[in-house]
């Protein structure tokens, strides 16, 4: 797709043939001469850390935590790490039938998100909305649907990049201020606070954790209490505009993977907005055609 990729490939379904997505995935690792392989959403993460030798052995060259650590970070588990790091966290239901979901509901109290356990919150304000958003949840993530007392508060969010377990090498904070049906930031403003710098460098350090990853809180404007939502796995999805802050986190996490120092932190600027947009392309539709036969050229 002309300007976006070099080429784009078919692939099987990794939960369905673990073996076959690795042997498919190794193949283009092959012919294309990769260097490395970034995940950019979390269940893939999750994916590449349970199937870490498989990667080794396939030649896909990667960094990410191990699966112990995940779980540690995994939303139905992050109230001890995250108490432990400083921040308050939320009372937190993980749950797996709908009769459940409506029970923790009715401990926590009205309204409070709903969210897979993957990716994606809304909110409730009656009892009578959880059965659709429960079944809409379960289909696109999976199980549990967690359940958590909303937080008032300034949403932040704070992308990190540790170059050794548990070091906190990068940080590029960013306020937001507007967020899509789905709770992924469209508008926002880089910032710093020390107080939440310095808390996560604490969580990163007691996590042991190794690549990027993302921090969503809230900050109480105010006593400044910070509160912690969750911890995304990978990169945000605002990644894109860090190289223009000065702080290029995805070039330094490709100089981590070969093993190379990436010196002090160079800072970020602060006081920048961002702005997600969406583009309309025309592309002829004989080029998606030749996906039938597993790949397509960029050019």
């Amino acid at each position: 797709m002309d300007g976006l990729f070099d080429r784009v490939y078919r692939m099987p379904k990794p939960e369905l043939n673990p073996g076959g997505y690795l042997r498919r995935l190794g193949s283009i690792f092959t012919e294309t001469n990769a260097g490395f392989l970034i995940p950019t959403l979390d269940p893939e993460v999750t994916f590449f850390s349970h199937h870490y030798s498989g990667c080794q052995e396939a030649g896909i060259r990667c960094v990410v935590p191990s699966p112990e650590v995940l779980h540690r970070v995994a939303k139905s588990h992050l109230v001890a790490i995250g108490r432990e790091s400083g921040f308050r966290v939320p009372r937190l239901y993980a749950v797996t039938t709908q009769k459940e979901a409506i029970t923790a509901a009715q401990e926590i109290g009205l309204p409070l998100m709903i969210k897979g356990a993957f990716y994606e919150a809304h909110r409730i304000e009656y009892l009578d909305e959880i059965p659709h958003f429960f079944r809409k949840l379960t289909h696109r993530w999976g199980l549990p649907v967690l359940l958590q007392a909303i937080v008032t508060g300034v949403e932040a969010v704070v992308a990190c990049l540790c170059d050794q377990p548990g070091r906190l090498a990068r940080a590029v904070g960013m306020r937001k201020f507007g967020m899509s049906e789905q709770g992924t930031t469209w508008c926002g403003v880089t910032f710093y606070n020390e107080p939440l710098f310095d808390a996560c460098r604490d969580l990163m350090d007691r996590l042991k954790w190794i690549g990027p990853c993302e921090v969503e809180v809230k900050i109480d404007e105010q006593s400044g209490m910070l509160t912690l939502l969750e911890v995304n796995t990978r990169f945000p999805s605002w990644i894109g505009i860090v190289p223009e802050l000065g702080s290029n986190l995805p070039d330094d996490f490709i100089r981590v993977m070969e093993g190379r120092d990436i010196g002090p932190d160079p800072g970020f600027k602060t006081g920048v907005l961002m702005v997600r947009q969406h583009n309309d392309r025309a592309i002829p539709l004989a080029r998606f055609i030749d996906l039938a036969s597993g790949e397509m050229s960029g050019g």
